[in-house]
């Protein structure tokens, strides 16, 4: 079935994601945000399929780090936000970057969350440790892997911890190859807060022949 904003899904997303502040109820009460929460079919990093199961897998992370106040806000409203839009996402070659599921999020938050304008950069480029990471070992760019990596840096600036707590929530999800978080720590391992991993990572190999439609 297409999904689209007059689509209403048959699922109670209050009691599913329980809204914590008055962000979350107005989003959930958004057709352009719920229609793209029932969006999704099961798929390699995404075997729960749903946009909403993925979601409730993040918020359990976020859960597991024991942050409150301004940065439980503020990675929750990302999680909401993230990926919710990959239904009006178009692909293929020479699509753009406005085109990506993240721009697209970054703009609805622009409009309908002014509350998280501190973390628009964030939500856009959500996954841009993961593309870094692809163009070096699965591309074998390693010159515009590090590039994008720098960039990164540069964009996030003082918000890079909580770039590097919303990879680990949004990575530890699905059956999504682990070994892009695995790097980012070591390379981050001096300018972020490492968060001690409470169970061992599966061991996928960060080189050769593995191909990922993470995200």
């Amino acid at each position: 079935m297409k999904i689209t904003e007059s689509t209403k899904p048959n699922l109670d997303f209050h009691t599913l994601l329980r809204p914590e502040n008055d962000l979350e109820y107005t989003l959930l009460e958004d057709p352009g945000f719920l229609a793209g929460l029932d969006w999704g079919l099961p798929r390699y990093g995404h075997p729960e399929g749903k946009i909403y199961l993925h979601m409730l897998e993040v918020l359990q992370n976020i859960d597991r780090l024991g942050l409150d106040g301004d940065e439980r806000f503020y990675l929750r409203g990302i999680a909401f936000l993230h990926d919710t839009f990959k239904y009006r996402e178009k692909k293929g070659a020479g699509i753009g970057r406005k085109a990506h599921h993240g721009y697209l999020a970054r703009s609805f938050a622009e409009v309908k969350a002014p509350e998280l304008e501190s973390v628009y950069d964030l939500i856009e480029w959500h996954d841009e440790a993961y593309f870094a990471w692809r163009k070096i070992y699965l591309q074998g760019k390693k010159e515009e892997g590090q590039q994008r990596l720098q960039h990164l840096q540069e964009l996030m600036g003082e918000r890079m911890d909580l770039f590097y707590y919303f990879f680990w929530c949004d990575t530890r999800t699905g059956d999504k190859n682990p070994a892009p978080l695995v790097w980012f720590e070591k390379k981050m391992e001096s300018s972020v807060s490492l968060i001690p991993h409470r169970e061992p990572l599966i061991s996928w190999p960060v080189t050769g022949q593995y191909k990922s439609s993470m995200g």
